[in-house]
Parts: C-alpha cells; structure tokens; sequence
C-alpha cells in the first residue's frame, strides 16, 4: 500500500491524499480466493474548532466474486468524526457505506462504528473498536483491534 499526500491543508485546511493498494493472494486453496484485487482510496481530513475533526474516505476497487471467477466493483464511503479524549487516546464516531457488484447478487452494507485509539509514542497505535449494523445486508456487531507501527 502506498499513501501520497497532494493537499496540505495545514491547521485549518482540508488535505487530501490518494492511496491506491493491491492485494494479491498468498494462502492455500479455501484460504484465499485467488483473485488478486485492487483499488483507490482517497482519504480526506479537515480539523474542526475544538480538537475536533472530520475525516472522509471514498474508495473504488475490484473485488472477487462469490463464485471465485472474476472481479467486480465495489465502491464505499466513511465519514468519521474524532476527539481526543486524553492525551494520546482518540475517539471516533463513524458511518460506513459500501456497494458490491457481484454478479450472484448486489449487496449494500452500512453501520455505525465507535473506535478508541491510543497512541503512546510517536511511531505506534493502537486500536479498539466495534461495528453496528444498520442493514440486513451488515453483521449485526462485530469488534475490531489493530496494532500501527509508523516507519
């Protein structure tokens, strides 16, 4: 994954950066779908008046199918609006989006997530988070961690 920021907004601005990734796959046969994907994002941040801020991501890419023959499109969106809450937690409040193309059946997902990151040095994050379903095409909850490492 790559990520270059072309719009530096600096404290009160908008930035803009453009992140196209590819992921091809590595695991055994009923691991992976053996399709490689790919895609862009374009991450969007704004800083808002107090310590807060607001996030936006669009991203387009290639997803395999269901039936393993091929890719279609899928588009989604996320807005996110974050505070810090101490001095190296963060929270975040969410809203998801995403259209699948799939040949066997289009399919629509959205919710409402809650994430705290924290973030004791400079170079590392990590996070803690859970997804709540707004649709019958979304997992009702779903809990998330994640570990960041800056280089």
């Amino acid at each position: 994954m790559l990520k270059h920021r072309f719009i530096n907004g600096g404290e009160r601005g908008i930035s803009v950066a453009v992140q196209p990734f590819i992921t091809v796959p590595t695991g055994a046969h009923g691991i992976s779908d053996g399709v490689a994907t790919g895609g862009v994002a374009v991450p969007m941040d704004m800083n808002l008046p107090n310590d807060w801020s607001l996030a936006l991501t669009p991203t387009l890419q290639s997803e395999a199918d269901a039936d393993g023959h091929g890719s279609h499109a899928l588009w989604s969106a996320v807005g996110a609006l974050s505070r810090p809450l101490y001095s190296t937690v963060t929270g975040t409040a969410e809203l998801y989006v995403e259209r699948g193309y799939d040949p066997a059946g289009h399919q629509t997902r959205t919710s409402a997530d809650i994430v705290l990151a924290w973030q004791p040095t400079a170079h590392w994050q990590f996070d803690i988070g859970t997804y709540f379903g707004l649709n019958a095409d979304t997992p009702d909850a779903e809990l998330l961690g994640g570990v960041s490492r800056r280089f």
